[in-house]
């Protein structure tokens, strides 16, 4: 088992992404932590097929990037058959089973820290149609990496940028994959939806998804799983 993470944002949290997935067994292997990648690393990256892979930066319609639209230098748009990439240095096609291999690994968990990319329908199903129905961990709305930070830790982040102490009931997402196999795709929703179940309250809560290799859509209810759209 293999992570691999591409963000453009900040990188606080990818590293505990791959910290905490080592320490349960998956190997760390490519990893992207900068606004501005080289075009050359992007295309390695998405040549390697991987089991976990994080996903962050700002997002919209199938278009992740480092900066709002008008102002993005590096990025990927994703299609159901191929990659578009591109960074300051130029740009690549890759197409599904040539220059993109990320598919090939299995099983596979992606998990995306862009804004709203469980939202929408055509988006699910490309992402779902190009990595051949991976387990999809994300949000349905704006989301941040504070609030990433808080479902990995079990911890806010204060005004000044520091932790604040768990709540009594709290947990985190890592924590919950340790008391089951992270081979069982099952298990790894799960984990993801009590996580949230415990940590936030409302429509916070409401925002988590979990998209299932089959298309059933799971949201985090008040007690327990809800069944949300079939892709």
């Amino acid at each position: 088992m293999k992570s691999a993470v591409l963000t453009f944002g900040p990188s606080r949290n990818a590293r505990l992404w791959s910290d905490e997935l080592a320490l349960l067994g998956v190997t760390k292997d490519i990893s992207i932590m900068q606004d501005e990648p080289r075009l050359q690393s992007m295309v390695d990256f998405f040549h390697k097929p991987s089991n976990w892979v994080y996903f962050s930066g700002h997002h919209i319609s199938g278009h992740l990037f480092n900066r709002f639209p008008q102002a993005a230098t590096a990025g990927v748009r994703f299609f159901s058959d191929r990659v578009e990439i591109y960074a300051p240095d130029g740009s690549r096609v890759l197409k599904k089973n040539q220059g993109f291999m990320m598919h090939a690994a299995g099983p596979q968990v992606l998990f995306w820290g862009g804004c709203n990319v469980c939202e929408n329908r055509q988006t699910v199903q490309v992402i779902r149609n190009l990595f051949n129905s991976p387990l999809i961990l994300g949000y349905s709305e704006s989301s941040g990496w504070k609030l990433t930070h808080k479902i990995f830790t079990g911890r806010h982040i204060g005004p000044d940028g520091k932790r604040i102490p768990r709540l009594r009931g709290d947990t985190d997402f890592f924590y919950e994959l340790s008391r089951g196999s992270i081979d069982d795709l099952e298990h790894v929703r799960a984990s993801w939806l009590r996580t949230a179940r415990l940590n936030f309250r409302g429509n916070m809560r409401q925002m988590f998804r979990a998209i299932d290799p089959s298309g059933q859509e799971w949201l985090p209810g008040a007690d327990k799983k809800e069944e949300g759209r079939q892709f």
